[in-house]
């Protein structure tokens, strides 16, 4: 009877402990499926609310805008929802707990939510990201370099410092798409040299990436036309990939390709007149 008693109340502190341990308001987060949810769980779990649980809810924000098509997109109501002010206040209360990953991803949403990069908070978070460039993975790196540009901040010292980065370690970078995305952003600041450098990494990689992913010659084109240069074989490359994905897009991705074409078709005649 003694041995039952102890079983009994074993188990019931064991349950006890799962179910304080459990995450509640991370639970019901996840389930979530459209905007208000989110904002439901925000107003009921206010004095609740951790680093990870803003975080997690600023990104399904944006997760859910990114997912409509840009019509449907219902941006301004985001804003103006009292729950969005709550989160903004406390993200900015909670930037220093973030994690490197986690302050780059909350900035980047906010800014896709067209929080104006003069607010205290775009602010702050972008003066904590400076603050831990070095640190950043290069994932975060060029998702960083996109915040800046969102800010039109190309010629910024902040991004020269990221500009520096790359080309210390461009040799590490094998991801065309991390590769790719900070071309463009570091564009106005290349110098001759890491033109040259860059042009034979994105080559390579291109070479050792899915070819069903046009995103990457897409921006090496739009990055080619950034700094006005012409690369003959680079550009046939991306053509080659660009006709090669034609016939699996549907009308939107091929209108979103069109300019690229344009602009392939422009650099490739200019190379052919000057070698006349």
């Amino acid at each position: 009877m003694l041995r039952l008693q102890c079983v009994s109340l074993c188990l019931r502190r064991l349950l006890h402990s799962g179910t304080i341990n459990r995450d509640l308001v991370l639970e019901q987060l996840r389930v979530c499926c459209i905007e208000d949810h989110v904002f439901d769980v925000v107003g009921k779990n206010k004095a609740k609310l951790n680093v990870d649980h803003v975080s997690m809810a600023v990104g399904m924000l944006w997760q859910f805008q990114k997912e409509k098509p840009q019509l449907l997109r219902t941006v301004d109501l985001i804003k103006s929802h009292p729950q969005f002010l709550t989160l903004r206040v406390l993200a900015e209360n909670k930037i220093t707990q973030m994690d490197n990953l986690m302050l780059i991803d909350t900035l980047y949403s906010f800014l896709r939510l067209n929080v104006d990069q003069h607010d205290s908070l775009i602010q702050q978070l972008v003066s904590e990201a400076w603050l831990r460039l070095n640190k950043l993975s290069m994932a975060s790196l060029s998702k960083f370099s996109i915040c800046l540009s969102d800010q039109h901040l190309q010629h910024s010292p902040l991004m020269g410092h990221i500009t520096n980065i790359m080309a210390q370690k461009l040799l590490t970078i094998d991801d065309a798409r991390i590769l790719t995305i900070l071309m463009i952003s570091v564009s106005s600041l290349v110098s001759p040299s890491l033109r040259d450098a860059l042009i034979t990494r994105i080559d390579h990689l291109l070479d050792t990436t899915d070819p069903t992913n046009y995103n990457n010659p897409r921006r090496v084109v739009q990055f080619l036309r950034n700094i006005k240069y012409s690369h003959r074989p680079l550009l046939e490359k991306c053509n080659q990939i660009l006709l090669i994905n034609i016939p699996r897009m549907n009308y939107v991705k091929l209108s979103s390709i069109k300019p690229y074409f344009v602009s392939l078709y422009l650099l490739l005649s200019y190379v052919a007149r000057s070698k006349r």
